[in-house]
């Protein structure tokens, strides 16, 4: 509830150029552990790690020997019990980008039968509500009036097969942008 953990992202004229006294919320990326997580979260699909119970969450991994590319590429730290987040490596990347745009973890999440978008066209919910349970999942806020009336412009009405890949895309896009992977 502190004036600090209420700060604006958005910088002003004045601490534009501050990057030392915390005159506005810095926005950093999730850790790999947390984009991970999220991605289960929105998509309803949870990862299975090897030699670990079903449901295990990336976060509750006891150590970083549990196999995981996707963690790897992300960055998660070499020590699971490293003493200082400086050993996790949150630079960007090449490996990273490729991952999200063409990697199996968010593809098979995203048009998974088990999926948020497959979930929410067989409970019959019409287009304007899909868009807003996929934008409060993914970006814990309801759509603008432009982003729906843009989105909605584009949907495929008669095809319910080019319905399900357009919202897919829709939920995929989502989750490879900057409001999804940053804390902000």
């Amino acid at each position: 509830t502190s004036n600090t953990y209420q700060l604006s992202a958005t910088p002003t004229t004045e601490n534009r150029r501050d990057t030392m006294f915390y005159s506005r919320y810095y926005p950093r990326r999730m850790t790999a552990e947390q984009i991970l997580d999220a991605i289960c979260q929105v998509s309803g699909i949870s990862e299975a790690f090897d030699g670990q119970p079903a449901g295990t969450r990336a976060q509750q991994l006891p150590d970083t020997k549990v196999a995981s590319a996707f963690l790897d590429v992300f960055g998660r730290p070499l020590r699971r019990s490293a003493s200082c987040e400086c050993e996790r490596i949150q630079d960007p990347n090449l490996g990273q980008a490729l991952e999200l745009l063409n990697g199996t973890e968010l593809h098979d999440r995203v048009v998974s039968d088990e999926g948020l978008v497959n979930r929410l066209i067989q409970q019959s919910v019409d287009d304007r509500d899909l868009v807003e349970a996929m934008y409060l999942g993914s970006l814990s806020r309801l759509p603008g009036t432009r982003e729906v009336d843009a989105i909605l412009a584009g949907a495929p009405a008669d095809n319910a097969k080019l319905r399900r890949q357009y919202y897919e895309d829709l939920l995929w896009a989502l989750l490879n942008g900057k409001e999804f992977l940053f804390n902000h």
